[in-house]
């Protein structure tokens, strides 16, 4: 004889553990594909360095070999060589050696 009573629980996919795993599940899936979503398609913005932004101010034509290498040598001198672009165009505007329309302007290049 069958019994329908509290005495015969049944614990398979249909029930409420079953619901709640099958949520877990769909939860973990839509965040896996957002993660891939945006490990593809999704830019991180980065300071660039003291070296690449001269770089391409060299490549760009903005400054003439002989500033471009006297840079070098000063970067290679200096024992803050490791600071990023960003942080030293902070210090300038700080200081007063540039305006905040420079600072700006600046900005806008190191952050492309």
């Amino acid at each position: 004889m069958m019994s329908h009573g509290w005495t015969n629980w049944n614990y398979g996919p249909g029930t409420w553990g079953g619901g709640i795993l099958m949520l877990a599940l769909l939860v973990l899936v839509v965040f896996g594909i957002a993660a891939l979503i945006k490990s593809l398609f999704g830019k991180e913005r980065r300071e660039k360095t003291v070296l690449e932004y001269l770089n391409e101010q060299y490549a760009a034509g903005e400054i003439t070999k002989e500033e471009f290498t006297a840079a070098l040598d000063k970067l290679e001198q200096s024992p803050r060589h490791y600071e990023s672009a960003l942080d030293i165009l902070k210090k300038r505007y700080a200081l007063g050696d540039i305006t905040l329309e420079e600072f700006e302007q600046k900005k806008i290049q190191i952050l492309k």
